[in-house]
């Protein structure tokens, strides 16, 4: 029996760390519409807008990435098989020391 169905009674379920519950900000509107009462042992202050935003800043960072991911595959598509690279010029920027 998933533990949703075990915690919709009168239980609470029990998280150790929020963070691991947070990367799926569709899961965790379900489990916050669906009734159940949770706490994070590590934060159990934590309230539902406290909870939501981290699983919202995880999800656009994943969707981030990706998009970042498609455009270097693009660029070095096109650029494969000439004499350019992809970044600053050598020599461009200098590094702090």
């Amino acid at each position: 029996m998933p533990a949703t169905q075990v915690a919709r009674g009168r239980a609470t379920l029990v998280i150790a760390k929020l963070d691991r519950l947070g990367c799926n900000i569709a899961f965790i509107s379900n489990l916050m519409e669906s009734g159940v009462e949770f706490v994070g042992v590590d934060m159990p202050q934590a309230n539902r807008f406290v909870v939501h935003v981290p699983a919202a800043v995880a999800e656009q960072t994943e969707a981030i990435s990706k998009r970042t991911q498609a455009a270097v595959a693009v660029a070095k598509a096109r650029y494969a098989g000439s004499q350019s690279s992809i970044g600053f010029p050598s020599g461009s920027c200098s590094r702090a020391k």
